[in-house]
């Protein structure tokens, strides 16, 4: 399990299961000496999930290791696991350094603090209210992202007052725009599909090709051919269709499994995630040769 947690070209998701088996299981010595030589590890992926392994056994020795990621790590991504991490630790000490991280670090690394600390209603909501009324600008801006995340009425009712009585407008439209988001539809919520030969940025597709497609197997042949020859966007697309319909993708499964095992990025956790879900949804997946 260790081997395949530093493993780099296997799926990040599918080394999150792996790390979060671990993390519930009853080896707490060995898991907590594991995550804390990862997150010493030269590799990105690696003290990503050594940060998120210390958070989910509550690691109270990973604080002072966190605290560096946190204020000094290169990768905004690790910065923000941190943080989450050292919410979940809940110590005076953890706490302390999310403050500090709010007060002194990088624009983005503000931000991860304030909206790790939407999640701690103990002392991070009294600290978010406290950042509203500071000098500094960057503390300001970055509370305002916190406060989007709480999405309780009274902080509802700052952003409210933010958005109008705040004197520096880069504050003041981050307000504003963290209110009209709360009015916007859910985007996880997803929405109904449109027949295959209807979806306009496939049609596209097609159509740059000198093609057309009628209703029926010609829509998704020209699906099969986007997910084999399409750029990044339209191939992530033509996955969540799959995802959507997987009665239709049991031709393109070697596929997935050709991008799963390509170049590490969003295609290939996409291709494990859209892999995954078939799997639960009952369709068989070969094994891959």
């Amino acid at each position: 399990m260790a081997d395949v947690l530093q493993q780099e070209t296997l799926p990040l998701k599918l080394r999150t299961k792996v790390l979060s088996t671990l993390a519930q299981s009853d080896e707490s010595g060995i898991s907590s000496s594991l995550f804390h030589q990862m997150l010493k590890s030269e590799k990105h992926s690696v003290r990503w999930l050594g940060a998120l392994g210390c958070g989910l056994i509550r690691d109270e020795k990973s604080v002072d290791p966190l605290g560096l990621l946190l204020l000094y790590d290169t990768s905004i991504f690790i910065s923000r696991v941190a943080c989450l991490a050292l919410v979940i630790i809940d110590t005076n000490q953890s706490m302390e350094l999310i403050a500090r991280a709010l007060l002194e670090g990088s624009e983005d690394v503000r931000r991860a603090a304030a909206e790790s600390l939407a999640h701690h209603p103990r002392e991070g909501h009294q600290i978010l209210k406290e950042g509203t009324k500071m000098e500094d600008i960057l503390v300001r801006r970055a509370v305002v992202f916190g406060l989007a995340q709480v999405k309780e009425p009274w902080a509802i009712d700052i952003l409210e007052e933010m958005q109008v009585e705040e004197s520096q407008w880069v504050v003041r439209n981050a307000a504003t725009q963290a209110l009209e988001d709360f009015k916007m539809v859910n985007p996880s919520i997803p929405l109904p599909m449109k027949e295959i030969h209807e979806i306009p940025w496939l049609i596209s597709f097609a159509s740059e090709r000198g093609m057309g497609i009628s209703p029926g197997q010609s829509g998704w042949d020209m699906l099969a051919t986007t997910l084999k020859e399409g750029n990044d966007d339209q191939r992530l697309a033509a996955m969540e269709i799959y995802r959507f319909k997987p009665s239709e993708a049991k031709n393109i499964i070697p596929n997935l499994y050709q991008i799963m095992n390509g170049p590490e990025g969003v295609l290939r956790e996409a291709a494990y995630y859209t892999l995954w879900q078939l799997s639960t949804s009952g369709i068989d997946l070969p094994v891959p040769a």
